[in-house]
């Protein structure tokens, strides 16, 4: 295995510099976690640039970068090791071309109020110690903002393992802090709130820290789900509310219309593991499913939201253990790239070509497209032989919020006729619907989008099970946003 991961990612290297090409393919809206301790994040991130995704996200922590109250942030003194490791991971990245989003997390025992930290650093700082993590801010900035595109001050505000107990007005208050301290440092560093973790509250969490005065503290919303259900799927009856599923941030986008309106959107994480699916685990997915899931939700947030990045967690599994957190990545511990490393790169569109963003902007580009060669229908639209008779009427689609209304005149005469409703996925028509009808017939149909670029209907002969008629139209590649 150690010699098949060296050739793994000697081709990964390989299409760095075809990558960092003028005009070559880009994600522009994607984002990639790397974890990498020691010097793998050099090849983590290789591996990234190599699949045309243009930012990284980087843990990073308060503690480590000032471990005592008298250290100065910077190369030197107590905290000066994970400084320097810090600034080598940004010098690199900035090196082959990728913008870098460093989430910062876990105050340090002087600045806490003296509870022992779990090993994600649950405590959050004391009230008055919240001019010091400014300060520390400042200097952050001022001394690694240069290899820092994007902050953000904590990670799952709303989570015990990352923020115990949850205070909305605290966290409203950290951030009316650093937001300034860093515009100070960096002015033209883009500052994320602390990041939201979607799951039952965390609405309520959210407007509490409104009301606290959180408003004007932050550039972009940062909010993180990791879903259990597909991609397109709607809210689940008698469970709370938003649950994690990509729907919810339609509603998010409404409540940030009411107490934000305009705020941008980051999904900072978000991910399906591949451990291995058994009764009890609902979280673990195939690797083909996986694959299919990550370009089925790029499809539906390209469609439906207003979020300007999503950010996978993460490049590479954690390790080689049959556990959900260890399995979310790109590629195997060993870099083995797993389907959904190559479902990512075949998101990538051309900078400067239609629906891209030309010069590196941050505009997304539009869903996929259905393929010519699925969009040529495989029967006429009319069959007529021997006094038996089907014909397709021209389709009428509507795509709102995720459901498809598909709406046509069916005329049958000789027999009863089957009628396919089929959608076009991951370069495969895949069943949606059938009916069978004994005469002509106005036919409406409802169905969820699965992330489909295609639609296509089929009749079959009078009489017969062989297909005689069919039509296929073009999922519109820009849907209403709400």
């Amino acid at each position: 295995m150690k010699n098949l991961a060296a050739v793994v990612i000697g081709t990964l290297c390989l299409l760095v510099g075809a990558a960092g090409a003028v005009g070559a393919p880009v994600v522009a809206d994607a984002g990639v976690r790397v974890l990498a301790t020691g010097d793998d994040y050099q090849r983590e991130m290789d591996a990234v640039k190599a699949a045309g995704v243009p930012w990284v996200s980087l843990p990073s922590g308060w503690a480590g970068l000032q471990p005592t109250a008298d250290t100065v942030p910077g190369p030197d003194g107590a905290g000066g090791a994970a400084w320097r490791r810090l600034d080598a991971r940004l010098r690199y990245a900035h090196s082959i071309g990728l913008k870098t989003f460093v989430q910062f997390t876990g105050a340090p025992t002087w600045a806490t109020d003296g509870r022992v930290a779990n090993n994600k650093g649950n405590v959050p700082p004391r009230p008055d110690a919240l001019p010091a993590y400014a300060a520390f801010f400042e200097a952050v900035a001022r001394g690694l903002g240069p290899g820092i595109d994007a902050y953000s001050p904590w990670n799952e505000v709303n989570q015990p393992d990352f923020w115990d107990p949850e205070d909305p007005v605290l966290f409203a208050r950290l951030q009316q802090a650093v937001y300034p301290a860093i515009k100070r440092g960096d002015p033209t560093g883009i500052v994320v709130s602390g990041t939201v973790y979607s799951k039952d509250g965390s609405f309520t969490f959210l407007r509490d820290a409104y009301a606290a005065g959180m408003r004007g503290s932050f550039d972009v919303l940062g909010w993180m789900l990791f879903p259990s259900v597909e991609p397109e799927s709607p809210p689940i009856p008698g469970r709370g509310f938003p649950q994690r599923n990509l729907s919810s941030i339609l509603d998010l986008q409404s409540l940030l219309d009411q107490v934000d309106p305009g705020r941008r959107i980051w999904v900072v994480e978000y991910s399906y593991s591949t451990c291995t699916p058994s009764p009890g685990r609902a979280l673990c997915v195939s690797d083909a499913q996986q694959a299919d899931y990550l370009t089925r939700a790029f499809t539906y947030m390209r469609r439906y939201l207003n979020v300007e990045r999503l950010y996978w967690f993460a490049l590479r599994d954690k390790e080689v253990r049959d556990t959900i957190e260890a399995n979310y990545g790109l590629t195997r511990f060993d870099f083995t790239p797993k389907p959904a490393y190559a479902a990512l790169r075949a998101l990538a569109v051309e900078t400067g070509g239609p629906g891209s963003p030309a010069g590196g902007g941050t505009r997304a580009p539009l869903p996929p497209a259905l393929p010519a060669s699925a969009a040529r229908p495989p029967q006429k639209a009319v069959f007529q032989s021997n006094g038996k008779r089907v014909a397709l009427g021209k389709p009428r689609l509507r795509l709102v919020r995720g459901v498809f209304t598909l709406r046509l005149t069916v005329s049958v005469r000789g027999g009863r006729t089957r009628v396919a409703v089929q959608g076009f996925r991951g370069g495969a028509w895949r069943p949606v619907v059938r009916v069978t009808l004994n005469r002509s017939s106005r036919v409406r149909v409802r169905f969820r989008d699965r992330g489909f670029t295609g639609v296509r209907i089929r009749a079959s002969r009078p009489g017969s099970t062989r297909w005689a008629a069919s039509r296929v139209m073009r999922v519109p590649r820009v849907a209403a946003r709400r």
